[in-house]
């Protein structure tokens, strides 16, 4: 970036180290490497009436750092709407898949995931959700404080389960 006054008028020292005091870096992306640097030259040049004199580049170091974003859920287009027949089970007798179109996404790149839950809103008598625990998740099942279904779903002690052992793979 360069600044230049007009033809007609000057910038003195004091006020061009308050134009430099308020730049500010914002990096484009929202994964940073942790650790990156971005490095910054800067140079003066006064117009003395005597030609140009330019000063030496003083170069500074931005050191960019992760931090801890909110996970996402993308519940993605599936074919049709998932239906479910009075007593109807799946292949192993354990209901229905509800939906096999999650993408789960941890936008800090650190791709750990401590902790799922799945509510079923307007639960009916005799409503349940099940989970087949993992070498990495258990899953926990009660009722929230209105009676509706709730499974947790948390990583093992000593396990670092990422977003897809959270999903049935496809």
């Amino acid at each position: 970036m360069t600044f230049t006054p007009n033809a007609t008028s000057s910038v003195s020292a004091g006020e061009m180290e308050n134009l430099l005091d308020a730049l500010r870096y914002n990096h484009a992306g929202n994964t940073p490497t942790d650790g990156a640097t971005i490095d910054f030259d800067i140079s003066v040049t006064d117009d003395s009436g005597a030609g140009d004199a330019t000063s030496s580049v003083a170069t500074f170091t931005v050191t960019l750092g992760e931090r801890n974003d909110t996970p996402t859920i993308v519940l993605e287009s599936q074919p049709g709407t998932p239906e479910y027949v009075e007593d109807q089970q799946g292949d192993d007798g354990s209901g229905i898949q509800i939906n096999p179109y999650i993408t789960v996404e941890d936008l800090d790149g650190s791709d750990q995931i401590a902790q799922a839950t799945v509510t079923i809103s307007n639960t009916k008598a005799g409503d349940s959700l099940q989970f087949v625990d993992t070498s990495k998740i258990e899953g926990s099942l009660g009722t929230d404080g209105s009676g509706n279904v709730v499974l947790t779903l948390t990583a093992i002690s000593q396990q670092s389960p990422d977003s897809s052992d959270f999903l049935k793979q496809r």
